[in-house]
């Protein structure tokens, strides 16, 4: 073959695969000027406008036109105080993830306080939503707001907006809150640490710690599970199954996903093509999980510590990358948390 159709099929190859982007990784926000401080979870609006969470800010955050930054809840002080008033008046503790919901709410995971908090996008008003605010298990079949949680690291809506589903880390649980209703229920784990059983129904299955959940639009539920270190998923009929992961920390390379390994990763999201993202923070890096094929890939970052320039996404250095959302145009957008920035990788 010659040299020229060689590299003619390697181009066509290169841009069919779904791990190769057109475009460089570009930081949306940098946060070493001390704008931002340990960005997480991240989500948009109806709009298209991009909401964050910072732990150490324990605030709520907007990208105003022009990249500026607008407080839109915390006032940068731990606590839990301030629901039935303005948000930016209000304290949170730790917060870890965001939901925008159908009804122009922000949900926040306000993690140490153990429950789940609405700002009213027009109003500006915090309201409790989810949690007591006590450490432990108690609620389900109940109003959520009268529920107990152990540790809500993270939270997400199904491709419909119905149903908030939380990862209850402490608990060992995945519990779902139904949002007409308000009524919430355990749809993974048992409460006991440990694997569980592929094909067993989800609910009577232990879970090792539940950090993250996404849904696609099939009906499928995948749980990140930090120490775990790997990825799960709870399918349409409720059964459980390992997906990606061999259970053990490490670096593996591309390759069939269950002989992948990774180090306690920290959030997932699911793409417009029901790929799964997920960001393996202790490796420093994001992975693509490709259900249709059983496989992992690395889409951004070296696997290296560091604080890199933008360029091309494999290239690009990362410090503990502990949020990823896509937007509806496909743009992936990644909480480089320990870089305190943000960045964004177009498809």
């Amino acid at each position: 073959m010659t040299r020229f159709k060689t590299g003619l099929l390697l181009a066509i190859w290169m841009a069919s695969t779904p791990s190769a982007f057109a475009s460089d990784l570009m930081t949306v926000i940098d946060g070493r000027a001390g704008r931002i401080q340990q960005p997480f979870g991240i989500d948009f609006d109806e709009n298209g406008a991009t909401y964050f969470v910072e732990l150490s800010g324990n605030a709520v955050k907007r990208i105003g036109p022009s990249g500026r930054i607008i407080t839109v809840g915390g006032t940068g002080a731990k606590g839990n105080s301030g629901d039935n008033s303005i948000a930016t008046a209000a304290t949170f503790n730790g917060p870890h993830a965001i939901a925008f919901g159908r009804d122009n709410g922000l949900y926040v995971a306000d993690t140490w306080n153990n429950r789940i908090r609405r700002i009213d996008a027009r109003t500006g008003l915090v309201t409790a939503f989810a949690g007591t605010g006590e450490k432990g298990f108690w609620g389900d079949h109940g109003p959520a707001i009268d529920a107990v949680f152990s540790g809500v690291f993270a939270i997400a809506f199904d491709s419909r907006r119905e149903t908030l589903y939380v990862a209850d880390l402490d608990n060992r649980r995945i519990r779902a809150i139904e949002m007409a209703s308000g009524v919430v229920r355990t749809i993974a784990g048992d409460g006991r640490k440990g694997v569980p059983n592929d094909g067993e129904p989800a609910v009577s299955q232990p879970l090792v710690d539940p950090r993250a959940v996404a849904a696609d639009r099939r009906g499928n539920i995948y749980i990140l599970e930090r120490s775990g270190h790997a990825l799960r998923v709870v399918d349409a009929s409720g059964n459980v199954r390992t997906v990606a992961g061999t259970g053990k920390p490490g670096a593996g390379d591309d390759g069939p996903a269950l002989q992948v390994e990774m180090n306690g990763p920290k959030h997932v999201c699911v793409d417009g093509d029901d790929n799964v993202i997920i960001a393996d923070a202790e490796n420093h890096r994001i992975l693509k999980y490709l259900p249709s094929e059983g496989r992992i890939q690395r889409i951004a970052g070296t696997g290296r510590k560091g604080a890199g320039e933008d360029g091309p996404p494999l290239d690009v250095d990362m410090n503990r990358p502990h949020g990823v959302t896509v937007d509806a145009a496909g743009n992936l957008y990644i909480a480089d948390s320990w870089n305190d920035r943000i960045q964004k990788l177009a498809p």
